[in-house]
Parts: C-alpha cells; structure tokens; sequence
C-alpha cells in the first residue's frame, strides 16, 4: 500500500495524527491493546500540495536565474 506512517508524521506535524485506539493495559477479561494512530489525510493532502506550489515556483525560479547566467557565459565566451 501507498501511504505514510503516523508515528513517522507525529514527528514532524503532530496536528495531522489522531489517536483512534487508545492503548489498555490487560485485564482478567481483557487483552492489552495498544495505541493506534491515523493521519489526517485531507490535511495531508493540502499540505502536500501548498509543498508542491512552493517547490514548484522555487524550481521556477532557479531555472530563470540558470538561463540568465547561461546566456551571460555564452556571451562572455563569445567575446
């Protein structure tokens, strides 16, 4: 499956992680369960894509600046 990990994304943005299994120690009747952790998967996806739009018009950017400084060598080598 495609996907993320919650503990890995708890890490770095703990608002995007919900617990929807608290942890529970064993009892008589009862076996012990352990915490589980979801993501939230719209936030996710509007935080993915607003990374997308920055790295995109940083890339943007950059490929500008190269082929200013592409067109400045090619005419400093034709000198």
């Amino acid at each position: 499956n495609l996907g993320v990990i919650a503990q890995q994304i708890e890490e770095i943005s703990p608002e995007m992680v919900t617990i929807f299994q608290q942890a529970k120690e064993a009892t008589e009747t009862e076996p012990a369960r352990e915490q589980r952790l979801g993501v939230k998967e719209q936030q996710m996806q509007w935080m993915a894509t607003k990374a997308l739009q920055e790295a995109m018009a940083r890339i943007e950017t950059l490929e500008t600046q190269n082929a200013d400084l592409e067109a400045r060598l090619t005419a400093l080598e034709g000198s």
